[in-house]
């Protein structure tokens, strides 16, 4: 009784002044309390002497978010549910944490075949949430919403209208940024139904942010999430972008107008497709943004007509770029660059300059040389074997040079050699950058696995189940072998030697030799 007192007294006091004024409104209140009542006493246990007692109680207030939270979903218990969590709220803010743990446990586990309703109210409390101080709380709530978009997709426009105007902390615009390019459809104009949103409001603070060099932690921060937030098909239609991430790159443009159609410019440094006129690349790099920066050219230039432009700008890059940050930016750059597209790949393999900085394995921490070789099995995985011989032909050009720019011997042996040292190193991840390296050649070249078998040894190190003693290591040995397996070298080997790899792929990745030792007596 005294907990349900206690909640409706707090329900009463906390509506707005003008609502308990409205005489209409005081002719019902007995009606509002009978109905609070009848409520509450679904969600009160039995041992409850006040509400006091009970929030005070992580488990009582546990229990009562746990019972309270499935009725703010349902159409006919929804306002009443959400008045009196507000009213919790008001009286104890310190509550919020275990009732958006509550909120969200229930929110993630709907499915678009439930029957619920989300009113723009609770909306409103969810994202209010991710302004919170506390990360968890913030974190919880852009799933939940992300969540609710997935499976209610009339849902964006309503989510997307509550989060403007974006606000200027950089904290909290980051954790907006975080949701919403997690739920948009695409950058320009959203269309959900009968809804219809024009983004560039949305957009403008990103953009601002990025191009901000007096907050470049921001500008970091706003590039990260554009990267992990692997919304590629966002990138290449985001032509907005363009003219601050070449100026991290070092290179100088203008917007094209009307005004340039006969200015006098090298069509060779004319971005046609991008809407840009390349001025000159003889800018400086950005000292924190440059390799992000480049990275998402790369991808933003991806479906271009000509990759004179970009190959131009990985030039100019290689040429100022210092440190290992920019130098990781730069591979990450050149190998998104040649994937997806011939004409990429083989613009690079023309050039000789461009394909010593990215092959060279001559120098360099062992972090790097991992990289470049992750770097080239990314891009000859990225290759359909049974589509183009071009293709092909290009991925081994590639596989090759890596022998060729280190200068390790001659024939078609060079690279394989070098890599079957990396496979054999001490180092676990130069293994296994050999492994995904070898593993990519022979799966998505056609000649691939018959060169590997013919390298002397290449049989008996697959075959050695000792070599390699690490879980993952054991796991990406086993898909070479798998490879090598599934590919059409297998008709041309001799049965004994398809016998042994035919047991190898039975006995799985962790199968261990049994050490069988003679035991002397005396």
């Amino acid at each position: 009784y005294f907990l349900i007192h206690s909640l409706i007294i707090l329900h009463t006091l906390t509506r707005p002044p003008e609502t308990q004024s409205d005489p209409t409104i005081t002719m019902s209140s007995s009606s509002d309390e009978k109905e609070i009542h009848d409520f509450l006493i679904k969600l009160s246990p039995e041992d409850s002497s006040s509400l006091d007692d009970l929030l005070a109680s992580s488990t009582g207030s546990t229990e009562l978010f746990t019972s309270l939270t499935p009725l703010l979903f349902q159409s006919d218990q929804c306002t009443i549910a959400q008045s009196i969590l507000t009213s919790i709220l008001q009286k104890k803010p310190s509550l919020l944490s275990i009732a958006s743990s509550c909120i969200h446990g229930h929110m993630i586990k709907l499915s678009p075949e439930d029957a619920f309703v989300v009113p723009t109210p609770l909306l409103q409390i969810i994202v209010k949430q991710l302004s919170q101080n506390g990360a968890n709380i913030a974190t919880k709530a852009t799933e939940a919403l992300q969540h609710l978009c997935d499976i209610r997709p009339p849902l964006l426009v309503n989510v997307l209208s509550l989060l403007l105007p974006i606000p200027d902390d950089s904290t909290v615009m980051i954790r907006y940024y975080t949701l919403i390019l997690q739920i948009v459809p695409h950058i320009h104009n959203i269309h959900i139904g009968d809804m219809n949103m024009d983004t560039l409001s949305l957009w403008k603070p990103f953009i601002d942010g990025v191009g901000d060099e007096n907050d470049p932690l921001l500008q970091m921060s706003l590039l990260e999430i554009l990267e992990v937030s692997n919304r590629d098909d966002l990138l290449r239609d985001w032509k907005e972008l363009d003219p601050v991430l070449y100026n991290m790159v070092g290179v100088n443009v203008k917007v094209k107008t009307s005004m340039d159609t006969d200015m006098d410019v090298d069509m060779n440094m004319n971005d046609e497709s991008n809407n840009i006129i390349i001025i000159d690349v003889n800018g400086p790099l950005h000292p924190f943004c440059a390799g992000a920066a480049l990275r998402i050219l790369a991808k933003r230039h991806i479906n271009t007509p000509s990759p004179d432009t970009f190959v131009q700008i990985l030039q100019s890059f290689s040429e100022k770029m210092s440190g290992e940050v920019e130098k990781i930016g730069f591979l990450d750059g050149i190998s998104t660059y040649c994937q997806e597209k011939d004409g990429h790949l083989k613009s690079i393999l023309g050039c000789e300059r461009l394909l010593e900085e990215w092959l060279n394995l001559r120098r360099g921490q062992t972090k790097l040389k991992v990289v470049i070789i992750n770097t080239v099995a990314k891009v000859i995985s990225s290759a359909q074997i049974d589509t183009d011989t071009d293709t092909d032909e290009l991925c081994m050009r590639l596989y090759e040079s890596i022998g060729t720019v280190n200068d390790v011997g001659s024939m078609n042996h060079t690279t394989t050699e070098m890599i079957m040292e990396y496979a054999k190193s001490q180092i676990v991840e130069m293994r296994f950058g050999a492994y995904e390296l070898l593993r990519a050649f022979a799966a998505h070249t056609k000649r691939g696995a018959h060169v590997l078998m013919r390298y002397g040894g290449f049989f008996e190190f697959l075959c050695n189940r000792s070599l390699e003693d690490v879980k993952e290591g054991k796991e990406l040995k086993y898909d070479l072998v798998k490879a090598v397996w599934d590919s059409d070298v297998r008709g041309l080997l001799a049965s004994d030697i398809v016998t042994v790899l035919e047991q190898v792929i039975e006995d799985g990745p962790y199968y261990v030799v049994k050490d069988v030792r003679d035991v002397a007596l005396e």
